[in-house]
């Protein structure tokens, strides 16, 4: 049996599945598709959460490297490029 026909048997099969899990769900299909979409507001929430927590280290990362670039300039570790010395590096 090819691949293709495995991958189409599969997916045959599961949307049988799936829809043969709505037709012998416990609930009334109202009921069913207010907790789908509870669950969808549950994942969305935590996809914000996920992101902000990304941003707000991303941007502390940036923060602290800002801060020890400063001090290191300050100390004369580092030296300021002119224009024309920051061209090379872009």
């Amino acid at each position: 049996m090819g691949r293709g026909r495995i991958l189409t048997a599969f997916a045959v099969g599961a949307a049988a599945g799936a829809i043969l899990g709505l037709l012998f769900a416990p609930h009334k299909g109202e009921v069913t598709r207010k907790k789908i979409a509870e669950r969808g507001e549950d994942i969305k929430e935590d996809f914000k959460e996920k992101v902000n927590d990304l941003v707000d280290t991303v941007a502390s990362k940036f923060q602290h490297a800002d801060r020890k670039m400063e001090k290191n300039l300050k100390a004369g570790k580092i030296k300021s490029l002119s224009e024309e010395e920051a061209d090379g590096f872009i």
